[in-house]
C-alpha cells in the first residue's frame, strides 16, 4: 500500500534558483527508498519540503500526499500536528537537532506527550522503552543524560527513538550516518532496520554513501541538479544504470571488495626513511571543579605509537573517532615545526578546505604566503604560483578568486598546492576527502597519486573511510585508544586481518553492491570504547572483542592481566605486518 505519493514537486528559492524540479515518486508501507546524488542535487531540499520545514522565502509547488491527504499548502500549525506523529525525520547532525539544556529522556517524552493524551509518567516510561528498543544499554540512566554526555552514535540512536516514538507512517532519514565511524554507522543502520520492523514505517533514506543505500534500500532514486534522473529497484540501478550520470557516480565509489595489488617499484626495505616515529606519547591531565581544580585522571590520547614512512609511499592511519589518528598528525607537525628545515620538509592538508584557507585572500596570495615567509625571492614567487596551480590541475584564472568562489574540490586542490609550495618530502593529510562528493574524491585521489609519483612524496594519510584507504594507501596502521594494534601492507591487512578490531572495522564497511552487501554476514562491533581516562588493565579492546568471549579461562586471563605488545607476524620480513593481540586471527609464521 502506498503511504507517500509525491507528484511534480518543485522547490524554488528565488526567481531562477530551482532546488528541486518536478520530482515524482511513491513509497509503500514497510518499503525503503534511497535517494542519492552529489551535494547540491536537491536531496535535503526535497526532504525539508516533505516535512514542511522550508523557509518562508521558498516557493513549493506540486503535490505531497500522506495516506491520501494533501500536505502541500497546509499551514505550519496543521503540519505541526502531523510532524513527529505520522511523518518524522532523523536529521544529519543530532547534536544540533537536540536541545542541549534538557535531558534526552525529557525530549523523547515531550514528543510522546504532544501527540497523545497520556500522563508525563507514562511518557517518560515510553522514553525508556524507546531507548531500549534502539539498543542503548542502561536506558533508565541514559534517559537522565544530556546530549553532550553521549557519543555521536548514541545521540543518533536518541534521534531514531524520538522519530519512531509515535509509530509514524513515513520516516525520513537525512544522511543519518554521515558523521559516524564505520562501526557506529553499521550499528545505527541495524537500529534503523529494527525500528522499521517494529513500526512498519516507510523509510526515505537520503545519503551520499552508495554502500549504505545498497544494503538498506529496496528502491533508489538518483538526483542531479534538482531532478530525479533515474529511479528503480536497487539491484537494477546498481547493476544496469541507464543514465551516464548514475554510471559515473557508481564508478567513482571506492570499494574494498576488489583484490589489492601491490604497487610496482623499489622494494620497501631499500627506500630511505622519510619519517620515523618511536614511542610517541601524548597524555592530557583531566581536572574537576571550576574554582578548586583537582587532578581527576589522565587521558591517554597517545600511548607509545611507533611507525615509519618511506620515500614514495602512503601510510594510512585508521580507527574510530578518539583513537588518536589526528593527535598523531598534530604531534608530528608540532615536533617537526620546532626546526626551520622540519617545517619545510613536512606540510599538512586539512579536512575542511574552506576553514583552512583565509577567506580574505585571493588564491594567488594564499599560495605566495609560504614562499615569501620562507624567503623566496619576489621575482620567483609569481612563476612558482603558476607552477603550483598547473601542478594541481587549476588554471591561471583561479589565481584571482577568493576561496568562496571555488568548489569543494577546487578549494582542496588549492590546499594541496599550498602544502607543496616549499617542496616538502612528507605530506600529512587529515581526512582530506571527507568533505567531498564521491566523484570529486576520485579526482583528488587521482591527483594525489599523480603528485606522489611525479615528486616522490610520502604521505601520512588519516581517514575513517577504509574503502578510500584501500584505493590510495600502500600500508595501513590501525589505531585503538591511542595505540597501534595492527600495521602492515594494505594487501596483507585487508586480505587477512590479524587483529579482531581490524576485522570488525572491515566488516562494518558497506559494499556498494546490493547483492554482495545483503549476502554477507558481518560481525558487528558492539558497545562504545572504554573511558580513555581510565583504561582497564590488560587488553583495552577486550570489552568489545568478539574473540574474547570464545576463549578458555586461561586465554581470557591473559587478555585481562597483560597488555599485548606489537609483534611481527612474519619475523625477518622488515616487520611488514605486526599485530598487538594475544590471540591474533592470523598465526605468525616465517616467510618461505
Amino acid at each position: 500500500m502506498t503511504v507517500l505519493r509525491v507528484t511534480d514537486l518543485t522547490v524554488r528559492y528565488a526567481r531562477d534558483v530551482h532546488a528541486v524540479r518536478d520530482v515524482s515518486f511513491t513509497v509503500g508501507a514497510g518499503e525503503a527508498l534511497g535517494i542519492v546524488g552529489e551535494s547540491g542535487s536537491g536531496k535535503t531540499a526535497l526532504a525539508l519540503a516533505l516535512m514542511g520545514l522550508l523557509p518562508d522565502s521558498a516557493h513549493v509547488a506540486g503535490s505531497v500526499r500522506l495516506r491520501g491527504d494533501e500536505l502541500t499548502g497546509r499551514s505550519d500549525a496543521e503540519l505541526s500536528r502531523i510532524r513527529g506523529n505520522d511523518l518524522s525525520m532523523i536529521f544529519q547532525d543530532p547534536l544540533s537537532a537536540l536541545t542541549p539544556v534538557r535531558t534526552v529522556g525529557d525530549q523523547i517524552a515531550e514528543t510522546v506527550l504532544i501527540h497523545s493524551r497520556g500522563t508525563r509518567a507514562v511518557a517518560r516510561a515510553r522514553a525508556v522503552e524507546l531507548l531500549e528498543l534502539v539498543g542503548l544499554p542502561g536506558a533508565t540512566r541514559l534517559a537522565r543524560a544530556y546530549p553532550h554526555e553521549l557519543s555521536g552514535g548514541m545521540r543518533q540512536r536518541v534521534m531514531i527513538a524520538m522519530a519512531i516514538a509515535n509509530e509514524p507512517a513515513v520516516l525520513i532519514a537525512d544522511e543519518p550516518t554521515t558523521a559516524l565511524d564505520a562501526t557506529v554507522q553499521a550499528q545505527v543502520l541495524d537500529v534503523l532496520r529494527a525500528a522499521q520492523d517494529a513500526t512498519g514505517a516507510a523509510i526515505v533514506l537520503i545519503s551520499h554513501d552508495m554502500g549504505v543505500v545498497a544494503g538498506f534500500a529496496d528502491r533508489v532514486m538518483v538526483m542531479h541538479a534538482g531532478r530525479a534522473v533515474e529511479q528503480g529497484p536497487v539491484e537494477r540501478i546498481y547493476r544496469r544504470p541507464v543514465t551516464p550520470y548514475t554510471a559515473a557516480l557508481l564508478r567513482s565509489v571506492p570499494r574494498i571488495g576488489e583484490p589489492s595489488v601491490p604497487r610496482a617499484g623499489v622494494e620497501r626495505s631499500r627506500r630511505p626513511v622519510v619519517l620515523e616515529v618511536d614511542g610517541l606519547v601524548r597524555h592530557y591531565p583531566l581536572y574537576k571543579g571550576s574554582l578548586l581544580r583537582r587532578r581527576a585522571g589522565t587521558i591517554r590520547a597517545l600511548d607509545g605509537v611507533g611507525f615509519d614512512v618511506r620515500e614514495g609511499e602512503t601510510l594510512a592511519l585508521v580507527g574510530e573517532s578518539g583513537s588518536g589518528k589526528t593527535t598523531t598528525l598534530m604531534e608530528i607537525l608540532r615536533l617537526r615545526l620546532s626546526s626551520p628545515q622540519g617545517g619545510r620538509d613536512v606540510q599538512v592538508v586539512f579536512q575542511d578546505p574552506y576553514a583552512s584557507l583565509n577567506p580574505r585572500m585571493r588564491v594567488a596570495s594564499i599560495l605566495a604566503e609560504p614562499l615569501t615567509t620562507h624567503g623566496v625571492a619576489t621575482s620567483r614567487v609569481g612563476g612558482r604560483v603558476e607552477e603550483l596551480l598547473e601542478m594541481v590541475g587549476l588554471g591561471p584564472e583561479h589565481a584571482r578568486r577568493f576561496p568562496h568562489g571555488l568548489s569543494g574540490g577546487e578549494a582542496q586542490r588549492v590546499g594541496i598546492a599550498r602544502a607543496l609550495a616549499l617542496e616538502p618530502r612528507l605530506l600529512l593529510l587529515d581526512e582530506p576527502l571527507a568533505a567531498l562528493d564521491v566523484s570529486v574524491q576520485a579526482d583528488v585521489m587521482a591527483l594525489l597519486e599523480k603528485l606522489r609519483e611525479r615528486l616522490g612524496l610520502a604521505y601520512l594519510f588519516v581517514a575513517h573511510d577504509l574503502a578510500v584507504v584501500h584505493r590510495i594507501a600502500d600500508r595501513v596502521a590501525v589505531m585503538y585508544m591511542g595505540r597501534i594494534v595492527e600495521i602492515g601492507s594494505v594487501v596483507d591487512v585487508y586480505g587477512a586481518p590479524a587483529h579482531p578490531y581490524t576485522r570488525a572495522l572491515l566488516d562494518a564497511v558497506p559494499l556498494p553492491d546490493p547483492v554482495l552487501e545483503r549476502r554477507r554476514r558481518p560481525v558487528l562491533l558492539q558497545g562504545e570504547p572504554p573511558d580513555p581516562a581510565s583504561p582497564s588493565p590488560g587488553c583495552r579492546f577486550r570489552s568489545r572483542c568478539p574473540r574474547y568471549a570464545t576463549l578458555t579461562a586461561v586465554g581470557r586471563r591473559l587478555c585481562e592481566e597483560h597488555e599485548p605488545v606489537s609483534r611481527p607476524l612474519r619475523p625477518g620480513d622488515d616487520a611488514d605486518q605486526a599485530v598487538a593481540c594475544h590471540h591474533p586471527l592470523v598465526e605468525a609464521k616465517a616467510r618461505p
